[in-house]
Parts: C-alpha cells; sequence; structure tokens
C-alpha cells in the first residue's frame, strides 16, 4: 500500500520517516515521485530483521528536497521474499512522517 504526502517542506528542510518495526525477513523503504509525465523510484534504505520492535528514522530530507515541482510522492514497503523463504513476515507501528 502507498500512502500520498503533500505540501511537505523543501529545499533542504529536515523530513524524517519513524517507524516502529519488526520483521523476520529484509525489507526495503522507498518513495515514488510523481512528476506530470514521468514517475522517479527512490529505494532509500534496506532494513535487516529485528525480532523484537525496533525504531529507526530515514532521512527523508534528499528525496523531499530533489521532488520539487512533482505531483506527488509516495513511501512504500517492499519485502522480496526467496524461494527458500517459508514464513516471512513484518509487523510496523507508528509509521509516521517527522517534519
Amino acid at each position: 500500500a502507498t500512502e500520498e504526502f503533500e505540501n511537505l517542506p523543501q529545499v533542504g528542510a529536515p523530513v524524517y520517516i519513524e517507524l516502529d518495526y519488526k520483521c523476520n525477513h529484509d525489507f526495503m523503504v522507498g518513495a515514488y515521485i510523481n512528476y506530470p509525465f514521468s514517475v522517479v523510484n527512490r529505494e532509500l534504505l534496506w532494513v535487516t530483521p529485528k525480532e523484537d520492535w525496533n525504531k529507526i528514522y530515514i532521512n527523508m530530507t534528499g528525496t523531499v528536497s530533489e521532488a520539487i515541482d512533482n505531483t506527488s510522492l509516495k513511501f512504500y514497503i517492499n519485502m522480496f521474499r526467496t524461494d527458500t523463504t517459508q514464513d516471512a513476515w513484518i509487523e510496523f507501528d507508528n509509521f509516521k512522517l517527522v517534519y
């Protein structure tokens, strides 16, 4: 699932994703920057497995600043399972955009 964010601060203003998670498989946090005639995909951070709750902050300042004149910015989570993965899981809590 993706969520659209509008009216974010730009030109170098600090923007972070705050996220609590636990999982048993790597996952990636990324962003789609939507322009009038194209979409840019930014893979922002690969996150490693943690069996207990873990809080991370992902610096989005550069990505948001790059997105000047965009029509929208969407963040996403992606998990790539291998053929040998029997039970891949991920849990999230307190997913926030902080600025």
